[in-house]
């Protein structure tokens, strides 16, 4: 008789992946990577938007390929794997090289992390129904900022013990940074198995995939209103990337706040956005996931505009738990 993983246990295992790459997104892109660049290795913004922006432009070539591939071969935990094992030793050896290392390994973090997460997202097929998608979609993001206030209470002991303002304090931050993320990815890896893994074999999966990626974007018979749909999603979410990159530099140079200061606001703000998350999978499901996204585009241009007139602490915390 085959051993069979209760669903529950699935979603659970699913979700806590969510829970490990929120202590990328929170202590890596937020707060350190852009801090050790400016402050301690004599780097400035443009270099950490230059990191983000090749990775995000190199994401966009490679990352449909990648897709395109495990939905052919039906392999994604093996190219998960793969692309999870290189973020977190790219995150971790950040902490140990200079200015011009650092940078490529921004670069290499950042890309396989958005390989990793879309093919996680690809991985919801594998533990809930189309009609669950938005519930479960909503939990596993919920559960993501617990993750993140996790990684922050993490985060500000470090810096704690070892000192605040203190380039050791941030260096040690990557490794830790690292550990978290793999330890609580692991429960998917052992219980959300492929449940539709073709003989295909790996590289004519690419040429398969690469095939689709040609039918979908060209063919008169591909999906209505793809184009734009990918070309509103690339902006929208280049648009929100950029900010979450440059929030702890916005919280330190024009709101003047410390870095120690900025932790709590950033857990208040991540409570926000752990309740929406939880609401938002549940009206997806109801109303429609683009009446949704309609509302949160209008509602962070909202956020963005008002951070652009008010750049006082109240004005900051309100417009970040807000946009969360």
């Amino acid at each position: 008789m085959a051993f069979v993983i209760p669903k529950e246990r699935q979603v659970w295992a699913w979700a806590l992946y969510d829970f490990a790459d929120t202590a990328y997104s929170a202590l890596f892109v937020t707060f350190f990577f852009p801090i050790l660049i400016r402050t301690y290795l004599g780097g400035t913004e443009l270099h950490v938007g230059l990191v983000f922006g090749i990775a995000l432009l190199l994401a966009a070539l490679s990352v449909p390929i990648l897709g395109a591939t495990s939905d052919a071969t039906g392999r994604r935990i093996p190219i998960l794997l793969g692309t999870t094992i290189v973020t977190v030793i790219a995150v971790s050896l950040v902490g140990f090289v200079g200015l011009t290392l650092a940078l490529v390994l921004g670069i290499i973090a950042h890309l396989f992390n958005i390989a990793d997460i879309d093919l996680y997202d690809s991985k919801i097929s594998d533990v809930a129904t189309p009609r669950e998608y938005g519930r479960v979609t909503g939990f596993a993001i919920a559960l993501g900022y617990v993750g993140s206030i996790a990684s922050l209470i993490m985060g500000y002991t470090i810096m704690s013990i070892i000192g605040w303002e203190t380039e050791a304090a941030v260096r040690a931050i990557f490794p830790a940074t690292a550990i978290f993320f793999i330890v609580f990815s692991i429960p998917l890896f052992l219980f959300v198995p492929d449940k539709k893994v073709t003989k295909v074999p790996f590289l004519t999966g690419v040429r398969s995939g690469l095939a689709a990626i040609r039918r979908t974007l060209f063919s008169k018979k591909g999906i209505p209103g793809i184009r734009p749909f990918l070309l509103a999603s690339f902006v929208y979410n280049d648009a929100m990337h950029t900010t979450i990159i440059f929030l702890s530099l916005f919280a330190t140079v024009y709101v003047g706040l410390s870095i120690q200061e900025f932790f709590p606001i950033f857990g208040v703000m991540a409570l926000g956005a752990m309740t929406g998350a939880f609401f938002a999978g549940h009206f997806s499901d109801r109303f429609g996931p683009k009446t949704l996204l309609n509302v949160a585009l209008v509602v962070w241009l909202a956020v963005i505009l008002l951070l652009l007139f008010a750049t006082n602490v109240l004005t900051f915390l309100i417009a970040g738990t807000i946009g969360g």
